[in-house]
């Protein structure tokens, strides 16, 4: 009778604390943003805008390079098509790479803005240069390891491979969504608290795991719903992009193709500032809480 009032007192405690947590990090994260939506805002858009220019220029290049390569069928012809694929290979994880690093300085942004300064762009991303590649590098060869039995079971030509199939199609997903989860704090850890790439990973684990599983869990699901929210505002607003688009091209199919991208683009740099202005900061907070109460 004892043991189940003292299970009863620490669940309740265990609510309360849960609670407790998310209140405060509620709180703290409106004073946030009303003393520093607009500058942060205005942080992302820049790094977006740096971001935009770095995917353009590198994809650029990969859809340009095979205007230069001979259309004969000579074998030189196939020693170049192989040479340029491995470049085009190289171009598009070296842009992907330097995108990850100008990405991570968000995270910089909104710290400095925490402490009551602004984020020098370039600076930063020549700080976090090595350690978020090396860290991209190692979260992306294990998701490589999570689906690698999938991709060889289907690979493969062996029945006994193919049947567990269906199984690893589910478990690799379900293994994939339990990595990011246990992982999210994994960039703050790295580019703020300057942890090392594996020591970043192993520490949001910790912090996860370390009685904060229905607290992360419900924090998640609340940011889920705000970005569900930011979702459908963009689908209004490409649905109305669509028809004024059909308008334009009536009268220049060529001209209302390059708005219409244009439009896109530039609308996705502002979209994506105003959201990870508004949900970043609530995620600094309660990585910042979860380290207090962790130690």
């Amino acid at each position: 009778m004892a043991t189940e009032k003292v299970i009863k007192k620490t669940v309740k405690e265990e609510k309360k604390g849960t609670l407790q947590i998310l209140s405060e990090t509620l709180n703290e994260g409106i004073k946030y943003l009303e003393k520093n939506l607009f500058p942060l805002f205005k942080d992302l858009l820049k790094i977006n805008l740096l971001n935009v220019v770095i995917l353009g220029l590198g994809f650029g290049i990969v859809l340009l390079l095979p205007d230069f390569l001979p259309s004969d069928s000579a074998p030189i012809a196939s020693v170049m098509a192989i040479i340029a694929l491995i470049i085009i290979i190289m171009i598009i994880i070296i842009t992907l790479l330097l995108s990850a690093v100008i990405s991570s300085v968000q995270f910089n942004a909104v710290d400095e803005r925490a402490r009551g300064g602004a984020v020098r762009i370039l600076s930063k991303a020549k700080e976090n240069f090595v350690p978020v590649i090396l860290y991209t590098i190692l979260l992306y060869s294990i998701i490589f390891i999570l689906f690698l039995p999938l991709v060889l079971a289907f690979l493969s030509g062996d029945t006994s491979l193919s049947l567990i199939g269906p199984g690893l199609l589910l478990f690799s997903p379900l293994a994939l969504l339990l990595l990011i989860f246990l992982t999210q704090f994994g960039l703050w850890e790295l580019v703020i608290n300057k942890r090392g790439p594996l020591a970043s990973l192993k520490r949001s684990y910790e912090l996860i795991t370390n009685g904060n599983i229905i607290k992360t869990l419900i924090f998640c699901i609340c940011i889920t719903i705000v970005e569900f929210g930011f979702g459908i505002i963009y689908e209004v607003f490409s649905y109305a992009l669509s028809i004024i688009a059909a308008f334009v091209m009536l009268v220049n199919a060529i001209i209302g193709i390059i708005l219409v991208y244009a439009f896109l683009v530039l609308f996705g740099v502002v979209y994506y500032a105003v959201v990870y202005a508004v949900i970043l900061p609530f995620q600094y907070i309660f990585w910042k809480k979860l380290e207090e109460i962790s130690g």
